[in-house]
C-alpha cells in the first residue's frame, strides 16, 4: 500500500532515475546524489472513505458525496448518490483548510443543510480544498462532515 521512488539528481539540477543507491557519487567530472523519497501511507480511514456534503459558493444546494484517497495517494475522488465520480490529482492540491480559514457558505439555506450531524461547530465541520495548476489560477473545493474528526483526519 506504500509507493517508494528513488531518483538522481545532478549538478545542473536535472532529474534522472538512479541506477544506483549509492550516494554521492562522481560520474565523468560531474557529482550526482541519489535521493530516496518516502515511502507515503494514506490512513485506512481516507482509503475508506467519508460521506461529506460538497458545496460551492455558486449554488444553494448541497451534493451528498463519498470522498476516498486512492492506496497508493494519488488520487482524491468522490462518488455522488446517482455513482458518477469525479476526481482530483493530489499533485495539483495546493492547500487543504478547516477550522476558522476555510470557506463557509453565505447562503442561509445552504448554511442549514451544512450545519448536520453533530452539535461541533461548522467551522470544525468544514474543509476547503485549494487546488489548480499552479499557484495563481487555484479553484476551491469545499465539503462539510458530520464531525469534527473527520475533518481534522481529511485535512491531513
Amino acid at each position: 500500500m506504500a509507493s517508494s521512488a528513488v531518483a538522481t539528481l545532478s549538478a545542473d539540477g536535472k532529474s534522472q532515475p538512479a541506477q544506483n543507491q549509492q550516494s554521492p557519487r562522481n560520474t565523468g567530472g560531474q557529482s550526482t546524489t541519489a535521493v530516496k523519497l518516502g515511502t507515503i501511507e494514506v490512513p485506512k480511514a481516507l482509503q475508506d472513505g467519508e460521506k461529506f456534503l460538497k458545496w460551492d459558493e455558486d449554488s444553494c444546494n448541497g451534493i451528498p458525496v463519498t470522498v476516498r484517497v486512492d492506496p497508493k495517494g494519488f488520487y482524491l475522488y468522490w462518488v455522488d448518490q446517482n455513482h458518477e465520480m469525479d476526481l482530483l490529482d493530489i499533485a495539483t492540491i495546493r492547500d487543504v483548510r478547516t477550522g476558522q480559514y476555510a470557506k463557509k457558505p453565505r447562503d442561509m439555506k445552504l448554511r442549514q443543510l451544512v450545519t448536520m450531524g453533530s452539535q461541533d461547530t461548522l467551522e470544525e465541520k468544514t474543509v476547503t480544498i485549494c487546488y489548480g495548476a499552479d499557484f495563481v489560477n487555484v479553484n476551491f473545493m469545499n465539503l462539510c462532515c458530520t464531525r469534527k474528526e473527520i475533518a481534522r483526519v481529511s485535512a491531513v
